[in-house]
């Protein structure tokens, strides 16, 4: 008896099979992929992002340093602030967390913390400074569409 395909449709069939087994073979060969892959791809770009915000804090307090300037104080104003101004600086070192949120549309909340330090400083070029506070800060950042954005 025939068989109903010809011998050329069998053929290609079998090609066909094999190419498919040479693609997918080596998926299955490597075993399941690592749940975790999508998540450190998450975490690694987070720091990359969170570098880079921090470099332009930095700038931008480098730029824009003074917060407010204080008037000289006079004889007749007892007690007055002392001339000079307040600038805000932040420190190099920060730290970042990762956390999974469960949605699809922002599967990631990035946490940035560091330090801003508030400094009041004596003389018209900044100079005598001294420290008046430091603030922890944590950012809130969120994975969206591939960006973490604000």
């Amino acid at each position: 008896m025939a068989h109903p395909l010809p011998r050329t449709a069998r053929l290609l069939g079998v090609a066909a099979l094999l190419a498919l087994i040479w693609f997918v073979a080596p998926a299955y060969a490597a075993g399941p992929q690592d749940a975790s892959a999508p998540e450190k791809r998450a975490s690694e770009s987070f720091q990359q992002f969170a570098q880079k915000w921090m470099d332009n804090m930095q700038e931008h307090s480098q730029r824009e340093p003074v917060v407010k300037n204080f008037p000289a104080a006079s004889a007749s104003t007892a007690g007055a602030a002392p001339s000079g101004s307040t600038y805000r600086r932040y420190g190099t070192e920060f730290t970042t967390e990762l956390r999974v949120t469960g949605r699809r549309a922002t599967p990631y909340v990035g946490l940035l913390r560091y330090t801003e330090k508030t400094m009041t400083c004596s003389g018209a070029e900044g100079q005598n400074c001294s420290i008046d506070s430091t603030i922890p800060v944590t950012e809130v950042f969120l994975y969206e569409r591939g960006r973490w954005v604000y």
